[in-house]
């Protein structure tokens, strides 16, 4: 299974009550804001979740222990 953006959209929408449209003009404005700041060579760092960075047009994903913990146990069910 993968999610796009219009199934990525109606998912946070159902799960937080709110309007798909409002949903989906703060999820472009996020990526507006960390594509920003990954052009300008800085890096986007969600505390306890994961940490991205950009050198030149390659974009690294680290992603935290404890998320990366609990998908391997969900991948292995």
């Amino acid at each position: 299974m993968s999610m796009n953006k219009k199934s990525t959209v109606r998912e946070v929408g159902r799960r937080t009550r709110l309007r798909n449209a409002d949903v989906q003009r703060v999820l472009e404005t996020m990526i507006d804001v960390w594509t920003e700041e990954l052009a300008t060579g800085g890096r986007v760092e969600i505390e306890g979740w994961m940490v991205l960075s950009a050198k030149g047009r390659v974009i690294k994903v680290r992603l935290s222990q404890s998320l990366r913990e609990k998908h391997a146990r969900s991948l292995r069910e």
